[in-house]
């Protein structure tokens, strides 16, 4: 086998495994809503809106939660909001 003949294969194994990193590098990821109950997954709602992704559910336990003194529940993920 000649020099240039193994520069070709050598060559060729780059571009095959450029190619597949590519491929496998913009695979589309499937995530699946999911549902947050308070207080089993987070211990308050806030800490539960804070984690949640679009399509996730939010579940409140019947209960009383307190919030700190002036400050209440902040939702800023208007765009999935589903009241």
């Amino acid at each position: 086998m000649g020099i240039n003949m193994s520069k070709n294969i050598a060559l060729l194994l780059v571009l095959v495994f450029l190619v597949a990193s590519s491929i496998i590098t913009f695979l589309p990821v499937k995530a699946e809503p999911k549902t947050i109950t308070v207080p089993d997954d987070y211990p308050t709602i806030q800490a539960a809106v804070g984690n949640a992704s679009a399509g996730d559910t939010v579940f409140v336990k019947s209960g009383t939660y307190e919030v700190g003194a002036g400050s209440g529940i902040i939702i800023e993920k208007t765009d999935f909001i589903n009241w």
